[in-house]
């Protein structure tokens, strides 16, 4: 066997039917992202201290985990400043790329089930400001229908005490599974509605 034919063998079958399990998760220790693309430590922890490896970042055929340690040293302790209830929506970086393989591949379950009044607990090193300051970041979030006042962005460590975790549909290192696109033409439809009369002529004619 030749070095290129495990390398196809690693990516072949990797479109999934339907959409990826979600979880109801208790007790989530979240540490935030504070250096962006540089910080290894963000993540999300259950109460061990142990790495939920389902929404942790990994690249490469084989894949690897990407930056993300598997353990981490703080805990969910009863003494963390605490959030009842939320939806995770995975990291926002200002990288249109990362964008959709690290938020959007998460936020498919907010876009297809999501109600307005659901909390949405993001990883960024930016704020709230700075994201809605970037206009493809505030339209897709719109075109998504996430509002401004749904997103939390904690800058230290909290624990969630009851988190929707939705799992990966699209990922860098070679696996995606349908609802991603279902998602994403939901999304873009939205995104046409809400377009110039010569923006949705010039989208017809591509």
């Amino acid at each position: 066997m030749s070095i290129s034919d495990i390398e196809c063998e690693g990516i072949e079958n990797s479109v999934f039917p339907g959409e990826p399990e979600v979880f109801l998760r208790r007790n989530i220790l979240y540490v935030p992202n504070f250096g962006g693309g540089g910080d290894n430590s963000f993540g999300l922890y259950d109460e061990t201290g142990r790495q939920l490896l389902s929404n942790a970042h990994f690249h490469g055929i084989p894949s690897i985990l990407k930056t993300q340690p598997l353990l981490t040293t703080l805990m969910a302790s009863k003494s963390r400043p605490r959030i009842g209830h939320a939806i995770y929506g995975g990291a926002i970086g200002n990288h249109y790329g990362h964008f959709i393989t690290e938020c959007f591949n998460i936020l498919w379950y907010y876009i297809l089930y999501g109600k307005k009044n659901d909390k949405i607990l993001f990883h960024s090193n930016l704020s709230v400001e700075e994201i809605y300051e970037k206009t493809w970041m505030r339209d897709f979030l719109n075109y998504a229908g996430v509002e401004k006042e749904q997103i939390i962005i904690s800058k230290y460590p909290v624990v969630v005490e009851n988190l929707v975790v939705p799992g990966q549909a699209f990922s860098e290192d070679g696996f995606v599974y349908e609802v991603y696109a279902l998602a994403c033409q939901k999304v873009g439809a939205t995104a046409i509605r809400h377009a110039s009369p010569s923006s949705r002529w010039g989208v017809l004619f591509l």
